[in-house]
């Protein structure tokens, strides 16, 4: 496995955990937090079982993308004006920060490839 598969696989990893911890810590409304694991379940499935395949960099760049995309999309609705201003963000902006560099670094790998 190189080393942008492992650090993905990590990544999933985490995600899942972390995923878990927020849907115990709060009262978090199933639909959101489906998704989560849905694309960690994937990054899982293209880190371990489709590696070998031709568009596995692809559909992992997919994942990273689509992780990149609901961080974001999260981190903007924290920040709307409308909401309390006691709700974090900056764990979610390094979390923004980090996924789009690891797109970046799929998108890289793919267009190498």
């Amino acid at each position: 496995m190189d080393s942008f598969y492992r650090y993905s696989f990590i990544a999933a990893i985490g995600m899942l955990f972390g995923e878990t911890y927020f849907v115990i810590a709060t009262d978090k409304f199933a639909p959101l937090f489906l998704d989560d694991y849905f694309i960690a379940a994937c990054m899982l499935w293209v880190t371990l079982g489709l590696r070998n395949h031709s568009k596995s960099d692809a559909l992992l760049l997919a994942c990273w993308v689509f992780v990149f995309a609901n961080l974001y999309a999260m981190l903007f609705t924290r920040l709307e004006p409308l909401n309390p201003p006691d709700r974090p963000w900056r764990l979610l902006a390094i979390l923004v920060i980090w996924s789009g560099a690891s797109s970046l670094w799929g998108l890289r790998r793919l267009l190498r490839n």
